[in-house]
């Protein structure tokens, strides 16, 4: 059996990540860490904070005896999301004079942020590859 740590790493506060591990789901504290024991070889791995905030599945290969991973929040999500709010203030005012540009702004926008936010996803993994990491 081989031991895969979940690091915490998100900059938020009172978060609690799940992670699905092969349809088994384990909740990381805010700023925590997580201990599971595995069998070696392939895994499927997802991190998610809601039902709304799902990524896309990662498939992990296991072959040492211990697997240290850091779990970071998405920058680029949060650098998209931040644009579409600033376009979203500056064309509402706009819509008073042409009221056209409203439905881009509400309706698919929205829509197309919600795609993005579950292909790229909420949260990037990162295998730590630190040659230090202790035997447990």
């Amino acid at each position: 059996m081989a031991k895969l740590i979940l690091n915490d790493k998100v900059n938020t506060i009172l978060t609690v990540i799940k992670v699905n591990l092969d349809g088994k789901i384990y909740s990381i504290p805010n700023k925590g860490q997580k201990i599971i024991e595995v069998e070696k070889g392939e895994h499927k791995l997802r991190a998610y904070k809601s039902i709304f905030g799902k990524g896309p599945i990662k498939k992990l290969n296991i072959t040492e005896d211990v697997t240290e991973i850091d779990i970071k929040g998405n920058k680029e999500i949060f650098k998209s999301l931040f644009i579409v709010i600033a376009a979203i203030w500056i064309i509402i005012p706009l819509s008073i004079f042409v009221p056209v540009l409203l439905l881009p702004v509400v309706i698919i926008l929205p829509i197309v942020m919600y795609v993005i936010g579950q292909k790229k996803g909420a949260y990037t993994l990162e295998i730590n590859n630190n040659k230090n990491i202790q035997k447990l």
